[in-house]
């Protein structure tokens, strides 16, 4: 990935990795439409929707030019997985903050303005969203715990906040942020060469990427709102 893409402009852009998604896309991405469309609303800044497709065979691109004309879309000409398509989507995104989020991720109207609050500190890296399972509505990803044991970094310690109570101590710390639902700082992504594509297919590229974030004296927050 070239680290030197042009500087983006003041303004959100939604990239969304996609590989034989349009079953998903069809399902959830009107929902991402209209949480764009309220920020834009709400904050006075432009947005765009920019789905990632990883050489998809399906019918993703003409079901995309054809019922949702206003979102844009970038094509691998070969399969690479998610780490090189999530990075391809952010060089191509147009905007200062990107929000990467999966292809069966369902957004609420008001997701987008609680988390560009926190990039007036301009040590913010990212910002992690609250996550509910789809068919529960229960909470199942929140702020991530961490710590080195043995040589070994562990994650897999989550806290939540309930989001009427996310006033009372913010900010609130995460070790890592998602690459399924998290705000980033493009300059900043872009600066880290973005995804270690080394990673590619097995997963962890969002928490090396968090690290070396931290590492420069970045911050990562959790948003429960």
């Amino acid at each position: 990935m070239n680290a030197r893409a042009s500087a983006a402009r003041s303004g959100l852009s939604v990239v969304i990795p996609s590989w034989n998604g349009r079953p998903l896309l069809e399902k959830f991405l009107p929902s991402v439409v209209t949480a764009a469309a309220a920020f834009e609303a709400a904050c006075r800044q432009p947005t765009e929707v920019l789905v990632a497709d990883d050489a998809s065979t399906d019918d993703t691109i003409p079901w995309l030019t054809a019922r949702f004309p206003q979102v844009r879309f970038e094509v691998s000409n070969h399969q690479q997985g998610f780490a090189p398509t999530a990075n391809r989507g952010v060089e191509a995104a147009r905007y200062a903050w990107v929000y990467l989020v999966n292809n069966d991720v369902a957004l609420e109207p008001g997701t987008l303005p609680p988390l560009v609050a926190h990039f007036s500190d301009p040590r913010v890296f990212a910002v992690a969203s609250q996550v509910y399972d789809g068919h529960t509505g229960r909470l199942s990803g929140a702020g991530q715990l961490g710590e080195f044991r043995c040589g070994f970094l562990r994650i897999h310690r989550r806290y939540f906040v309930v989001p009427q109570a996310a006033q009372q101590q913010p900010p609130y710390l995460t070790i890592f942020a998602s690459g399924g639902s998290a705000l980033f700082d493009r300059e900043k992504f872009l600066a880290l060469s973005g995804f270690d594509e080394m990673f590619t297919p097995f997963g962890w590229e969002d928490v090396e990427l968090s690290l070396r974030a931290w590492k420069r004296g970045w911050r990562i927050y959790y948003e429960p709102r």
